[in-house]
């Protein structure tokens, strides 16, 4: 299995256009996740509507940040990821923007 990040989204509507490209190119929506800060504004909560697999994290303390990083299994040796890039994705999140995850069983 390959894991990977495909982007980051600045809102719900281009995180949806990207996770609905995603389809497109052959990917399930069981292989998508869309990973929201949980103190995102209140119409991000709408992504759990759409079909794809939404995870509200906590990202403020960096204990909750090892914790998701762990259950998002991002230290994984199938995911090959630096801690400054994870830095970076915990700021993007942290700015409200929704993180896009691709597990797949694709080679990549």
């Amino acid at each position: 299995m390959a894991r990977f990040v495909q982007t980051t989204a600045e809102n719900v509507e281009a995180a949806l256009q990207l996770a609905e490209e995603l389809v497109r190119q052959g990917y399930q929506e069981s292989e998508i996740q869309l990973i929201v800060d949980s103190e995102a504004p209140e119409d991000e909560t709408s992504l759990k509507y759409e079909g794809f697999n939404v995870r509200f994290v906590e990202t403020r303390s960096n204990s909750a940040w090892a914790e998701v990083k762990e259950k998002l299994d991002l230290t994984a040796p199938s995911y090959t990821a630096d801690d400054a890039t994870l830095d970076a994705y915990r700021e993007d999140l942290q700015k409200d923007r929704i993180l896009i995850v691709v597990d797949s069983q694709r080679a990549l």
